[in-house]
């Protein structure tokens, strides 16, 4: 491995991110609302630490996937909560690889187009709204309920 090859590889610690993020966000996930927000507050997280939308939305989902079943919450809950937060921001961050991409399209920096961007802004606030509200929000049976019903089938 040369310099060059060495130079791009990331620090070992930031291996030690989505750690941490579950032990601070997931402590705080209680219920529905705190669960995605919590998912919410960790993409854009991602999105600022990372620099790259595709980090943010796979570790999100991953991390939090445990979560939202233990909570009976659908998986399709997560999914939009990671797109609304975790795809739609990362062009809003400077630094990262849409900003960039962003920014050198339209030729002109990432925060002269930013109040422009009612989408991206509205829309992780829209689904903490929704979120609140419960609006098409389904509920599935816990993991633990469904491991306890198993198990009384199997010893019946």
């Amino acid at each position: 491995m040369n310099n060059t090859e060495k130079d791009r590889l990331p620090h070992p610690l930031v291996a030690l991110i989505p750690v941490v993020m579950l032990i601070v966000f997931l402590g705080t996930a209680h219920n529905r609302f705190t669960l995605v927000g919590t998912t919410a507050c960790s993409g854009l997280f991602l999105n600022i630490t990372t620099g790259d939308q595709f980090f943010s939305i796979v570790l999100t989902a991953d991390m939090y996937r445990n979560a939202y079943r233990q909570q009976g919450c659908e998986s399709r809950l997560l999914s939009r909560t990671t797109e609304d937060v975790a795809t739609v921001t990362s062009v809003l961050i400077p630094w990262s690889t849409c900003g960039m991409t962003q920014a050198a399209v339209l030729g002109i920096p990432t925060l002269v187009y930013l109040p422009y961007c009612f989408f991206n802004i509205i829309s992780p606030l829209m689904t903490l709204l929704v979120a609140a509200i419960g609006w098409k929000i389904y509920r599935t049976p816990p993991t633990e309920a469904l491991e306890n019903e198993e198990k009384k089938e199997m010893t019946e």
